[in-house]
């Protein structure tokens, strides 16, 4: 199979299907396929990147619910304190 985000999206949500986990989903998860993100609660700090060449814009929600609204560079990475 091609790589694709979505499909790796699916899986990702089905690993917390199979968990009986689904709720615990939204928080700490970019809204955009094309992004990932990493929370460090350690040191109160969220790591978002871009996967693709293009710009993208995604939405992270806090373990609170609130969005955090990120725009990156074609690959780029953004690291925010929270």
């Amino acid at each position: 199979y091609k790589f694709a985000p979505q499909n790796t999206r699916l899986v990702h949500r089905a690993l917390y299907w199979a968990a009986s986990a689904e709720t615990d989903f939204g928080p700490w998860t970019c809204s955009n396929v094309h992004t990932e993100c990493a929370h460090y609660p350690g040191s109160d700090k969220l790591v978002v990147i871009n996967n693709s060449e293009e710009k993208q814009e995604t939405v992270v929600l806090d373990s609170n619910g609130e969005p955090i609204e990120v725009s990156l560079d074609p690959l780029g990475i953004r690291v925010i304190d929270l």
